[in-house]
């Protein structure tokens, strides 16, 4: 599944690393299996890891370009959308971010990541989780009636009275 992998070792030896992600067949159909939709049409996303101001934080930043078919939360009917989104995501470690957060010195905005053990930054992973919360939770195709389906089921009257 589109996995990008940075580690820190890596950036200790450049200014930052940027990369762009494109995902192939077998990557948008493991895409729309992890975000339970029904299909991953294109997805792209272009990346740059740096360094940030504070010591032993990074950050991750750019954005993603994902058309994607949902289902329609009342007619089950395929539902089109088109996602275009940036992100900003700060990367450390969690006892350091949870220190930064106690003090309050970060942004209510601020996305924060946890650096792995291993000293990794999961790229692709911390993007895909912005696809996820970027999709509409409640996708409806234009003419979806819900009281017509209650109708239908039996449960609604015409007079929109409950059965």
């Amino acid at each position: 599944m589109v996995y990008r992998i940075a580690t820190l070792a890596e950036l200790e030896k450049v200014e930052d690393i940027r990369g762009n992600i494109t995902a192939d067949a077998a990557e948008l159909r493991a895409l729309a299996d992890r975000l339970l939709i029904l299909e991953v049409v294109s997805y792209n996303a272009e990346y740059q890891l740096t360094r940030d101001k504070r010591p032993d934080l990074y950050r991750l930043f750019g954005s993603f370009r994902a058309d994607v078919v949902q289902e329609c939360v009342v007619s089950l009917k395929p539902v089109k959308q088109k996602i275009q989104q940036r992100f900003d995501i700060l990367c450390g470690d969690a006892a350091l971010l949870a220190g930064l957060e106690a003090e309050e010195k970060l942004n209510d905005a601020d996305d924060l990541a946890d650096i792995t053990p291993e000293g990794t930054i999961e790229i692709g992973e911390l993007i895909i989780q912005h696809l996820g919360l970027a999709l509409d939770p409640y996708p409806r195709a234009k003419d979806a009636d819900f009281n017509e389906i209650l109708r239908e089921a039996g449960l609604l009257q015409q007079d929109n009275h409950l059965a």
